[in-house]
Formats: C-alpha cells, structure tokens, sequence
C-alpha cells in the first residue's frame, strides 16, 4: 500500500538539486549577477530603463521601455557585452534591445459632478423614501454637485 504524500517545504524544494524550482532559482539568482555586473557598467540615465532579459552566446538581449534609450544602449553594446564576458565565462556577439512598454497604470476615477437639476431631483427622490438607508445613500449622492 502506498503512503500518501506529506507537504514538503519550498526551502527544500528549492534546495533539491533535480527540481524544476531548483533550477529555476539558479538562473534567477544568475541573471541577478549578471544584471548586477551591467549596472554597474551602466550610465546613471539607463538605470531605471533597462533590464536584462538572456544572456546567450549568439546575443546579448536586454529590454527597454522606449527606443530613445534603445539607441543609447546599442552604443554601449560592446562594452556591456566585455563586462559580462568575465561573469558567463563567453562574450555574446552581439546585442539585442526588445523595446517593452511598461505597465499601464489605471487611470484614476474622477468623481462624478452632478448637475443642480439632477442633486435637486436625488434630493426630492431621498425625503420620498421610508427606507433610511436608501434615503442617506441618495442624500449622499445629491451632493455631488
């Protein structure tokens, strides 16, 4: 008869040598050194607008959010790919720039302004009621005016 299964802890997990998270963590725990190795190579206006996407042996390939930086970045392109050479034991011969856009933030809601007519109209429909909380709710709305 089989046992059943115990949970086992992600630190354990992630320590076993054959497990997909292992691995997973190695190369995160990678990129963060090599990210690490380019920021230090980076001029301060790049910082917040470059990321490190891969490091293969055919390409160097980092992200930006707009092409203007881009461009700025494939001057570096030499440079950054020598800096990451001593850190990946090969120099990529080439990079690459993806040009992402970042995250749209929602835009904030704007509070509806009611007309004098429409406030007048809520305010009349609120004294009719004789549920109270209908009537503080529609008094509460009359005031967006």
């Amino acid at each position: 008869m089989d046992r059943p299964r115990r949970p086992r802890s992600i630190a354990g997990t992630l320590r076993e040598s054959g497990s997909t998270l292992a691995a997973l963590r190695r190369e995160v725990e990678q990129l963060r050194k090599q990210e690490a190795v380019l920021e230090r190579v980076l001029p301060d206006a790049l910082q917040g607008h470059c990321r490190l996407a891969r490091v293969r042996p055919d390409a160097l390939v980092l992200t930006t959010d707009s092409p203007g930086w881009g461009n700025q970045l494939r001057f570096l392109g030499p440079t950054l790919c020598d800096a990451l050479a001593e850190t990946v034991g090969f120099r990529p011969k080439r990079l690459q720039i993806r040009v992402v856009s970042p995250p749209k933030r929602p835009a904030k809601a704007t509070p509806r302004i009611l007309s004098e007519q429409a406030g007048r109209h809520l305010e009349s429909a609120a004294r009719a009621q004789t549920d109270p909380k209908l009537r503080d709710a529609l008094l509460r709305l009359s005031k967006r005016r």
